[in-house]
């Protein structure tokens, strides 16, 4: 399949360098050692070898983004991070999730919370493509991490962050859901269960922000999801002018801009459903590679509590009773069988 790195003497020496340890402990790292990957990395990029590996990409941005090199013609962490994602559409079918989960951190310290949001359900629709393990203990922590740790932080009414998730707007609410409708399905199939109470929690803390009548539009959502095809598109060219730059997409992302100068007097006035629909959605830096979806869940359990969802009033009792299910088993293949790329940065660096 198109999930397996195959390697040659040249990615080989792209993983041993990208799985280099500069840790001198839990809280310190040799600068010494962090210099000379970095160094033997970039060498690695400029002989075109790192962009076949593309958790070697994202560790270097990792190594970029703490101590930038600057150096004339080479991409910044942010470029890096795309490209990492882009070798992973085009050479592996977008079957590695660190490429996503990373940039999501990424944008979650640069407080671009919106775009971090939906960099994780990225990260986590890879996810929803194998069955969760035992032996996915690192991707775990990672999401577990995720939901506890900074979707309360990006979920507050009261967030100071320059690019914070619009709790009013549905299409945020639908983004939530999806995101929670993606580990659900990872842990379909599954014989452990991955929603814990504490799980089920913080969902019911999160979902009870949005207001009853954000909650009950959210059917009517249309919003972009990351589209395969059009980053293997894309993967042959160079960074375009908007490359690395937050965009707002509308529900129209072909609409030429020629329509702002419509004299809206002369324009029929939208429906509720379809001012729903045409809210925007703030999107990582690469517009092209999105397309508008229809709101839709996939896995059981949120198919399960969406009637509870978009109630006026949610019954958070039987809402986490539902969620702390057992998963439904199903035959669907291992994230460990099908050699998913385990995490080679030295350690996570999603925390502020």
């Amino acid at each position: 399949g198109r999930g397996a790195v195959c390697c040659d003497r040249q990615l080989e020496m792209a993983a041993i360098i990208s799985s280099m340890n500069p840790s001198v402990n839990s809280k310190e790292d040799s600068e010494e050692v962090g210099g000379l990957q970095q160094m033997m990395l970039w060498h690695l990029y400029d002989t075109n070898t790192l962009q076949r590996y593309p958790m070697g990409l994202a560790n270097l941005a990792d190594l970029e983004e703490i101590s930038p090199t600057s150096i004339p013609g080479h991409p910044t962490a942010e470029d890096l991070l795309y490209e990492s994602i882009t070798s992973s559409c085009s050479r592996y079918d977008n079957l590695m999730v660190y490429p996503h989960s990373m940039l999501a951190g990424f944008l979650y310290r640069q407080g671009r919370h919106a775009e971090a949001l939906q960099s994780w359900i990225n990260a986590a629709s890879v996810l929803s493509r194998y069955s969760y393990s035992q032996e996915d203990e690192e991707v775990f922590k990672e999401v577990y991490e995720v939901v506890h740790d900074f979707l309360p932080v990006m979920f507050r009414k009261d967030s100071t962050s320059a690019d914070p998730v619009p709790l009013s707007k549905p299409v945020s609410f639908a983004q939530f859901l999806l995101l929670f409708d993606f580990i659900c399905k990872w842990e379909e199939g599954s014989r452990t269960s991955v929603f814990h109470n504490s799980w089920a929690s913080r969902f019911c803390s999160a979902a009870s922000l949005f207001s009853a009548d954000v909650r009950s539009d959210v059917s009517k959502v249309h919003f972009p999801m990351l589209d395969i095809a059009s980053v293997q598109e894309q993967s042959g060219s160079k960074r375009t002018p908007d490359a690395g730059t937050p965009s707002v997409m509308h529900n129209t992302p072909n609409e030429s801009n020629t329509s702002e100068s419509v004299d809206e007097s002369q324009q029929e006035p939208a429906s509720h459903a379809e001012k729903i629909a045409s809210q925007p959605t703030c999107i990582p830096g690469r517009p092209h590679w999105y397309k508008e979806n229809p709101f839709q869940l996939t896995s059981r359990k949120m198919q399960g509590v969406l009637n509870v969802l978009t109630s006026p009033k949610i019954n958070t009792s039987a809402l986490k009773l539902q969620l702390t299910a057992q998963p439904f088993l199903a035959t669907k293949r291992s994230s460990t069988d099908q050699g998913r790329n385990a995490k080679t940065s030295r350690r996570s660096r999603n925390s502020t």
